[in-house]
């Protein structure tokens, strides 16, 4: 379920639209993928706050968006999204040429094919932020957890998620070059991971892996100074 922070901070400049009927309406969603709307409805909130449409347009053309990545087809996404509407053609013997029409019509409108752009972008570099912060309760865990076990799972975890690739695609370097900075961030994390996994091997005290040096670096990408 959204809560009210999720939603005034998915809103951002628009908050006074976090309103309780519009938690209400969200949360009280039961239809399938209803989860999914929900999570698409915060995830892509930035084309509320940078368009023109309203919070009842927003959130249909998100229910659509949603409908197509579970699979239904624009004509079965549309009926169900905008029932209503539908209902209505069909009511008024609209001819299943003249559905198709308005259909594709509101596939291609503004507001759902910049959802739909949005919903390709990969999950991963929506979350960075996200995933910053998971590293850093992973370094947390690793040095202060009371439990070893908990401590040697942590390192381990670290080991895994700063570990270099195999094998890097060509079209993936067009994106996703690291700077020195990132570079020497991941080793970093790395030589901590290592050092501490090692002092809990040994049985030393951990609280001497603790005082290393590497430790007191911050947790943000690193740049070189200039000369």
């Amino acid at each position: 379920m959204i809560t009210e922070e999720q939603l005034q901070l998915a809103l951002g400049s628009r908050r006074n639209w976090a309103s309780d009927t519009l938690l209400s309406t969200l949360n009280a969603l039961d239809t399938d993928g209803a989860d999914l709307v929900r999570e698409n409805w915060l995830t892509h909130a930035a084309v509320l706050r940078e368009g023109n449409g309203s919070l009842e347009q927003y959130t249909t053309a998100v229910k659509y968006v949603s409908l197509k990545q579970m699979g239904h087809s624009n004509q079965s996404a549309y009926s169900i999204a905008l029932a209503d509407r539908y209902q209505q053609m069909v009511a008024q013997g609209y001819d299943e040429q003249r559905i198709s029409s308005s259909v594709s019509a509101y596939h291609k409108g503004a507001m759902v094919q910049k959802i739909l752009a949005q919903s390709t972008i990969p999950f991963w570099m929506l979350y960075q932020d996200e995933q910053s912060r998971a590293m850093k309760t992973l370094v947390d865990l690793m040095l202060n957890a009371k439990s070893e076990k908990v401590r040697g799972d942590a390192a381990n975890n670290v080991l895994t998620h700063t570990k270099r690739p195999e094998a890097a695609k060509v079209q993936l370097d067009i994106t996703t070059k690291e700077t020195d900075g990132t570079t020497e961030l991941a080793n970093m994390m790395r030589r901590l991971a290592e050092g501490q996994l090692k002092v809990l091997k040994d049985g030393a005290d951990v609280r001497v892996i603790a005082n290393l040096p590497v430790v007191d670096a911050e947790f943000s990408t690193i740049t070189k100074e200039q000369p």
